[in-house]
């Protein structure tokens, strides 16, 4: 499913993660955003439910609805832009980082983009998971 929002983005790859933490639900949609001329990006909107009102089932079920719903729609209402570069996307990177690389993606439509982060940035999700692990 695609949806076009009125400032010309593409959302596309809808995703909603529904997790525990601590005494609260934390709903969260994520979703691809692309306008064909700045570099395609991942953006999320999230709530949270007081997990009190796990005890009714049916309530439960009425709350966590309406909640994947105004996520769901604070996204497609927001402003969207494009996130702040990282420092690894400058030229000076390489010249200072010589042994890092790029990598790229492509959309479903066949555009090929560069990911977020170089294999080498400290940013990098992937360099920080190895660090913890």
């Amino acid at each position: 499913m695609i949806v076009t929002t009125d400032n010309g983005y593409e959302l596309s790859d809808f995703s909603v993660d529904i997790f525990e933490e601590g005494e609260y639900i934390k709903v969260r949609v994520e979703c691809f955003a692309d306008d064909r001329i700045h570099v395609p990006f991942h953006l999320y909107n999230q709530g949270v439910i007081d997990k009190a009102v796990e005890s009714d089932s049916k309530f439960f079920y009425a709350v966590l609805a309406r909640m994947v719903t105004e996520t769901l729609n604070g996204i497609l209402t927001s402003e969207i832009t494009p996130p702040d570069k990282c420092e690894c996307q400058d030229h000076y990177w390489f010249k200072t980082h010589p042994d890092d690389r790029q990598e790229y993606c492509r959309t479903k439509s066949g555009r090929i983009y560069p990911k977020t982060h170089t294999i080498k940035c400290p940013n990098n999700p992937a360099n920080r998971r190895k660090k913890n692990g």
